[in-house]
């Protein structure tokens, strides 16, 4: 076994600082990849570069790397690993792990210690989820991170240029271009990173929103569709002891404030106007805007206050954790005390929980004002977080490692494991999760979500799991995986049937002017709209109040909302459109 090098965060510091020759898998399992792909000729203008060819490294070269990695609870070892062992094995690589303890933030602030220490960095960093685009950028530009733009440009991405095709078809060039212009820095022109991209449609939705099927049984309740039904719903949930434990221990409503999937809060907003605080912007007949200034906006949050001042939702959702989110949910045999919430299933649920027999997805809300009704999603995820950093003294190997991880075969054993034993190809027959028919057969469910040593629980890669979906027995709604994908497939349909504005605002490349004018007030503007939200929705500031909400609106103008903020981004997004 390889020696594994662990690296534990010191509290100390982090107070201190806060102050074989064939193209292609040589597998001799079935592939069952690619049998639909053809070339991406289009994305990359050249004849040189890499063809694929495996091995990557030949008898007598060097094929050590080094992988900076966060490590996951649920991993039980890197290095005697299901993916370990096959990546090698197709590679000819011998990796060593350099493991990252704690969460992202303390992972990247390792990373710092390192650089300002002057110690040598992994090769890669995988996935490095706590150093985000700008950060790596940061990085980049100050000579610790590589530019793979080369690579790219002299169409050594192989594996990622047949996945993109695989993944998305007829869209493969317009996804491919904007990934990519985006990823480039803006100043220097360099490609700090190998950038992917995740295709999971069940994931889309901005909220996955959950209600108390056993409440509304008890109380003769249906399911909110409105502001006002939701309201009636949550006092009865607050004063008729719908858990029947004769205590009034019931939380109506609660959820993660600006938390992807968790965002209780936006799941109200949307009921009045289009928002989604990951994209910010909104679009109409090609002009932009923000919901931030608008009166509905407003509204939404003199109704939030209305729910805080009354006890309807929850002041945990302000602050709490997933995990403490977790423990409210997850009560076994026990009383459930929450009556509605907002978490993804796949990280809310505890495996085999009988808690998720008792939730039910809980549709977006009507619209209350003209303008709102909606459910943000995502198109696609686009990750920034991989990198070849300075250090390694073979940047090629390290490309073409990174590029055969991008296959489609190396993406499904990232994401479900161990082929034969927690996966194998299904025989096109069944039917998908997605609704469709399905490309795997799970034969290890609880993989994804259990202590192994099949994964990384780390996913660097052009992944679908729309693409690549999994049988389901849509019949049996007794079996606990069956009765979560039947629920995570309904949460996805509510969020279609919901629907988006005709026109959305999601990823752009912005140009160096561009870029330098709106990071000078990009910060400091959102955080401040961020805690001016907050503040109105918990009373510190009176929604209803007009000279504090002028007041607001004069301090969105002072911090560059309209100008540089909003016009920077019309000038990329009429730029973007040519994709």
């Amino acid at each position: 076994m390889k020696k594994t090098i662990a690296l534990f965060l010191c509290l100390v510091m982090l107070f201190a600082l806060a102050a074989c020759g064939e193209t292609g898998t040589t597998t001799t399992e079935p592939t069952g990849v690619g049998e639909d792909t053809a070339a991406v000729t289009d994305m990359a203008q050249t004849e040189e570069g890499w063809d694929g060819s495996l091995p990557i490294v030949q008898p007598g070269e060097d094929n050590k790397l080094t992988i900076g990695i966060h490590t996951s609870a649920k991993v039980s070892d890197y290095d005697d690993n299901a993916f370990t062992h096959w990546v090698e094995e197709q590679t000819g690589v011998d990796l060593e792990f350099v493991q990252f303890g704690g969460t992202t933030k303390d992972a990247a602030t390792q990373i710092s210690l390192m650089i300002a220490a002057g110690e040598e960095l992994p090769d890669i960093l995988w996935a490095f989820g706590g150093i985000n685009k700008t950060m790596g950028e940061e990085y980049g530009v100050d000579g610790y991170m590589a530019d793979l733009s080369r690579y790219f440009d002299e169409g050594w991405n192989h594996y990622q240029k047949e996945s993109f095709q695989t993944i998305f078809g007829d869209e493969a060039e317009s996804v491919y271009h904007l990934l990519m212009d985006r990823g480039v820095e803006p100043t220097t022109g360099g490609l700090y990173c190998y950038p992917t991209i995740q295709d999971a449609p069940l994931d889309t939705p901005r909220y996955h929103m959950w209600i108390n099927q056993e409440w509304l049984d008890n109380l003769g309740l249906e399911q909110p569709t409105t502001i006002d039904e939701l309201y009636d719903v949550l006092v009865a949930f607050r004063d008729d002891d719908p858990n029947g434990n004769g205590k009034h221990d019931e939380i109506p409503m609660t959820g993660r404030f600006r938390t992807t999937y968790a965002d209780v809060v936006n799941y109200i907003v949307n009921a009045f106007i289009y928002c989604d605080n990951t994209y910010y912007y909104n679009v109409t007949d090609g002009k932009l805007w923000a919901p931030y200034d608008q009166d509905e906006y407003r509204q939404a949050t003199i109704f939030v206050n209305k729910l805080v001042s009354e006890g309807l939702l929850s002041p945990l959702t302000w602050t709490q954790t997933d995990a403490e989110l977790k423990s409210l949910i997850n009560t076994g045999d026990e009383t459930s005390t929450v009556g509605i919430f907002a978490q993804h299933a796949d990280i809310i649920f505890d495996f085999g929980d009988p808690s998720v027999y008792r939730y039910v997805p809980l549709q977006p809300l009507a619209d209350a004002t003209g303008r709102g009704g909606y459910c943000p999603r995502s198109t696609y995820y686009p990750a920034y977080t991989t990198r070849i950093t300075s250090d390694c003294d073979n940047p090629d190997l390290a490309f073409k490692f990174l590029d055969f991880c991008n296959s489609q075969e190396a993406c499904v054993r990232q994401r479900w494991g161990e082929y034969g034993v927690d996966w194998e190809y299904s025989d096109g027959t069944k039917p998908g999760n997605m609704g469709d028919t399905a490309k795997l057969h799970l034969i290890n469910p609880a993989m994804w979500a259990s202590v192994s040593s099949s994964v990384w629980h780390n996913i660097a890669g052009v992944s679908s799991e729309g693409y690549w979906s999994y049988e389901v027995d849509f019949s049996d709604l007794s079996d606990w995986d069956t009765n979560r994908a039947t629920k995570l497939l309904k949460n996805y349909e509510n969020a279609v049937a919901a629907g988006q504005p005709d026109e959305v605002f999601t990823l752009v490349a912005y140009t160096e002017d561009e870029y330098e004018r709106r990071t000078e007030v990009d910060s400091d503007l959102k955080e401040y709209m961020k805690t001016a939200f907050t503040q109105f929705c918990n009373g510190i500031l009176d929604p209803n109040d007009d000279a504090a909400w002028n007041d607001y609106l004069a301090n969105l103008e002072a911090l560059g909302y309209y100008d540089p903020w909003i016009t920077t981004a019309q000038s990329a997004y009429d730029r973007t459109q040519q994709y």
